[in-house]
């Protein structure tokens, strides 16, 4: 039967996601054979993530080109080793019109979001724009297998050469391993980035000096974005959740170039906070407290009602009540405060969620660095018997009173190691007793 006559569809095997080393992508190669046809179509099923332009863009498709099976399955091939697919199959069909190509995919869930570390020639919303162009693919994040991320960084690598920029391009998985990573982060090495200067801006005439003395511990540091960011949520935001800006949150660092030479580029960073409202503290109300009454607990919050809330107190005051769970044995007990913020009133309730764990016991007594008299002495003194519920005070209390019993005329030192072992639920105590170097 002719080709011309009648109209064939032709489907092609199922392509599973190969997770292969990067590899430079060629071009689908343009074959001009008796079988080829020219594409009129290309349609997408399956992907609520990609349209068809950035599927065609992808593989370098056209409207218009010579078309043949080889080029489809160059394309196909180029998808399922981006990682970005779990599944992708085509079927075409041609007529005297041309060929219309329709793929079927499986978008691959696992995406993981990327940063940018200290490409400080062009902003975070430049760079994703420009990589976002140059990888038709890449929407922002990449997944854990494939070659995109190196298709990225290829990407990455190619701007700064077309731009003159020094450097060059790597990345890093950053998570507990590289099959459970939790972002890539791509950054410019054999460069040397210094902070010349750093301005905070959006913070309150009260707040802003203060803001501004901490950030100058910055100047003359290594510049990252991971590092600026760090520093301004560990350091800065204590500043204004302390007074009250519950949701205060800082942006991402804005990076000017003051003075570029082939030693090292000195930048001037600009963090701006957003400080939100103040909010003060409407009531607390506790939840999963067993072991100790919220009569016991409430005692131990420096924070009542009315008063502005102040997050660092309050964090320091749970800290407080997890050492009193410590002393009933719950050794890995935890208090999270479960803000409920009513913007109207600009107040905050904190629900203080208690989870006491596990029940430890007292395991075995260790003492070291005394005589063999003593050390009877002492262990016959120690009262926390084996079993017992374990108490994170006693030690204190133990070697305070333990003095009396040592040789006074020698500079004693004690120190007291808790093992906790989270298997048998018990805490092993060493002490271990030393004499002080004189001076």
């Amino acid at each position: 039967m002719s080709l011309r006559i009648a109209l064939l569809a032709l489907v092609f095997a199922f392509v599973s996601q190969p997770l292969v080393p990067a590899q430079t992508r060629d071009k689908v190669p343009a074959r001009t054979t008796a079988g080829d046809h020219r594409l009129i179509a290309v349609d997408v099923h399956g992907t609520e993530r990609y349209t068809p332009q950035q599927i065609m863009d992808a593989t370098d498709l056209h409207i218009g080109d010579t078309v043949s099976e080889d080029i489809f399955n160059r394309a196909v091939q180029i998808l399922g080793e981006s990682g970005v697919f779990n599944n992708v199959s085509f079927t075409y069909l041609y007529s005297s019109a041309g060929t219309k190509l329709e793929l079927t995919v499986s978008d691959n869930d696992r995406l993981i979001p990327v940063q940018f570390e200290n490409i400080v020639w062009m902003n975070d919303d430049q760079l994703l724009a420009e990589m976002k162009h140059r990888v038709p693919l890449f929407l922002g994040k990449v997944p854990l297998g494939g070659n995109l991320v190196d298709e990225l960084s290829d990407a990455l690598q190619a701007t700064l050469l077309q731009n003159h920029w020094p450097g060059h391009a790597t990345y890093t998985r950053n998570g507990p391993d590289s099959g459970s990573a939790e972002s890539v982060v791509y950054s410019v090495d054999n460069v040397t980035f210094k902070i010349r200067e750093v301005k905070i801006t959006g913070a309150g005439p009260d707040e802003l000096p203060l803001l501004q003395a901490k950030a100058q511990r910055m100047v003359d540091g290594d510049y990252s974005s991971v590092r600026v960011i760090g520093f301004a949520n560990h350091d800065l935001l204590p500043i204004l959740t302390a007074r009250g800006y519950l949701k205060a949150a800082f942006q991402g660092p804005q990076v000017k170039v003051h003075e570029q030479t082939d030693e090292e580029t000195r930048l001037d960073v600009v963090l701006n906070v957003d400080p939100g409202r103040i909010y003060k503290v409407a009531q607390f109300e506790w939840s999963g407290d067993k072991a100790f009454a919220a009569e016991k607990l409430n005692p131990l919050l420096h924070l009542s009602t009315g008063q502005v809330a102040n997050a660092v107190q309050l964090n320091s005051d749970l800290d407080d009540v997890r050492k009193l769970y410590s002393t009933r044995g719950y050794m890995r007990s935890s208090v999270t405060p479960e803000p409920q913020f009513d913007d109207d009133k600009s107040t905050v309730v904190f629900r203080l969620v208690v989870n006491e764990g596990d029940l430890y016991k007292m395991g075995d007594l260790d003492i070291r660095g005394l005589d063999s008299r003593t050390t009877t002495e002492l262990r016959g003194k120690w009262s926390l018997a084996q079993g017992s519920p374990y108490d994170s005070s006693y030690t204190k209390t133990f070697t305070e009173a333990a003095w009396k019993t040592l040789a006074s005329q020698v500079d004693w030192t004690v120190n007291v190691h808790e093992a906790i072992d989270d298997q048998d639920k018990t805490v092993d105590v060493s002490l271990i007793y030393g004499v002080r170097a004189s001076r």
